[in-house]
């Protein structure tokens, strides 16, 4: 009963054009289109963090999140390193609330809800 839950799910996330979760990791999304995967990540900064041009502090804020958000993050790179953790993440421009443009936040904020995102 289960697998025919998750199948019609899945079937009509993809008939409405919606992203298709997987049922491993229901924080790791796949679209529907067969594109790049994104996973979901949750601020953990207090009270916000900044989202940076490049992966590094002295780069220009492009805006900010607040903690608790939950944000889509589309890969990783490497930059300056924030408390010994040089890992950036880079905002899905397309599935994140207030935000369209490319970003970046630290991973030292950020406590992943799936698998890590691949390599930018």
């Amino acid at each position: 009963m289960k697998r025919l839950v998750t199948v019609v799910a899945t079937a009509s996330a993809v008939l409405v054009g919606g992203a298709v979760l997987s049922a491993a990791h229901a924080e790791t999304v796949t679209p529907a289109n067969g594109g790049p995967a994104y996973v979901k990540g949750r601020v953990t900064a207090s009270p916000h963090l900044a989202i940076r041009s490049k992966p590094t502090t002295k780069s220009l804020r492009e805006g900010y999140y607040n903690k608790g958000d939950i944000l889509a993050l589309k890969c990783y790179v490497k930059g300056q390193g924030v408390f010994g953790n040089s890992t950036w993440y880079r905002l899905d421009p397309t599935h994140n609330a207030n935000w369209d443009g490319v970003g970046y936040v630290s991973a030292y904020y950020i406590k992943l809800l799936g698998a890590k995102p691949h390599h930018c």
